[in-house]
């Protein structure tokens, strides 16, 4: 299997001996929400397509047919709220 976007390329193969199927491996990119429209056009359809984490990023799964995880991320700006008060009582 390859992937090429934006003249990079990755190339996944079968190994019957050095290594094993069901790999994964975790690209960042510059907006997730266009990288799964450019799969989902093509017929490829995520195993997850594009959520939030808590930890601030974008994230969408694609597995392959031998097995390997391909976990696409981009970061998101979350809402910060908070609950402090100042003097005035504005909220910060």
């Amino acid at each position: 299997m390859q992937l090429t976007r934006n003249g990079q390329t990755i190339f996944l193969t079968e190994h019957k001996r050095d290594c094993e199927p069901g790999g994964a491996v975790y690209f960042v990119v510059p907006n997730v929400n266009s990288c799964f429209a450019e799969f989902t056009g093509r017929g490829v359809v995520p195993e997850k397509p594009p959520a939030n984490t808590p930890w601030g990023t974008c994230e969408m799964l694609l597995i392959d047919p031998d097995g390997n995880r391909l976990r696409f991320a981009s970061e998101y700006q979350r809402e910060i709220t908070s609950n402090w008060t100042i003097l005035n009582g504005e909220n910060l």
